[in-house]
């Protein structure tokens, strides 16, 4: 098995969706407070940010069954995601299908439950439901055992790293949810003439009401001067679209940057300001709606009052 730091990048941010930041030198970048003080800029590839090294990694008997949910799944979700992209950034015509649209819900799905904040979360749940009657179920597993089985202890961690990533991907997969995102009005706001150049960051979905109010709506940044908008009703729509572009993208680069975990990205240094004034700034609030039981996680996206919308605030 490699060694820690060598294990391979798992990308939490999606590279081709941190590629629409890119300079015409392949680079963007990253801002973050590395020692809890200022924000310090660092100019990198969309590969070498977002990731941590092993974070959907099973322990396996070879590397394809190690990287299994991170080959098979994530890297699935984020290459079906690509036409979606194409669509909602104008390089395809607005022609959606049923494949092209719940890719996207997938994808978008996937930037709320794929970061390392809730894979923690959800495996401290299954390592709590595997500890339960552990000497009742350690003394039942002795009894059944066979020479080539692994002891309990190495069974129940091999368990938990499986069903964490199991319970995570099915979230992303949820057919309810995703069924219930590709059922919104989808829209593309354009801010180019606002001059304004948008953040996306670690937490990059704007929430507000859930997903289950009637006035229910999220929008997300897909580059620096686009922003998809999926709203329950036209009216929400039509007011998120008529807001002044400039107020628009202030209040979206807002809370994108006051909501985020750790990093931040935008096109080039200038917006230095913008992020040492709002980067992280609201993130305990943020972490606050996720932190009933996690099997609870798809109620509150769906009925937990989250975040205002960023045209109104």
């Amino acid at each position: 098995m490699p060694a820690p730091d060598k294990l391979p990048k798992h990308h939490y941010i999606p590279v081709l969706y941190l590629n629409e930041w890119r300079r015409p030198d392949g680079r963007l970048t990253e801002f973050s407070r590395p020692t809890g003080q200022a924000v310090i800029p660092r100019r990198t590839s969309p590969k070498g940010t977002g990731y941590v090294r092993g974070l959907y990694r099973l322990d396996g008997s070879s590397e394809e069954t190690s990287e299994a949910f991170e080959r098979v799944f994530f890297h699935q979700v984020d290459n079906l995601a690509k036409d979606a992209l194409d669509i909602c950034l104008g390089r395809s015509r607005w022609n959606w299908t049923i494949q092209t649209r719940s890719a996207w819900s997938r994808f978008v799905l996937g930037l709320l439950f794929r970061n390392p904040e809730r894979i923690a979360a959800t495996r401290k749940y299954v390592e709590d439901m595997a500890l339960e009657n552990y000497e009742e179920n350690e003394a039942d597993y002795n009894a059944k055992k066979k020479l080539e089985d692994p002891s309990f202890l190495d069974y129940v961690l091999g368990r938990v790293q499986f069903n964490t990533m199991d319970f995570a991907t099915s979230v992303i997969d949820n057919t309810g949810m995703g069924t219930h995102i590709n059922q919104m009005r989808w829209s593309i706001r354009d801010v180019s003439d606002s001059g304004i150049s948008l953040f996306t960051s670690d937490r990059p979905i704007i929430m507000t009401n859930g997903l289950n109010g009637p006035d229910a709506h999220l929008a997300l940044p897909i580059s620096p001067h686009k922003v998809f908008l999926a709203c329950k009703n036209k009216d929400q729509e039509q007011k998120l679209l008529a807001a002044r572009s400039s107020d628009f993208a202030s209040e979206c680069n807002k809370s994108v940057l006051r909501f985020a975990m750790k990093y931040a990205w935008n096109t080039d240094d200038t917006m230095i300001n913008r992020a040492n004034e709002h980067l992280g700034k609201d993130t305990d609030i943020g972490e606050e709606f996720w932190q009933a039981p996690i099997n609870r996680a798809l109620s509150n996206v769906e009925d937990h009052p989250a975040i205002e919308p960023a045209a109104e605030r």
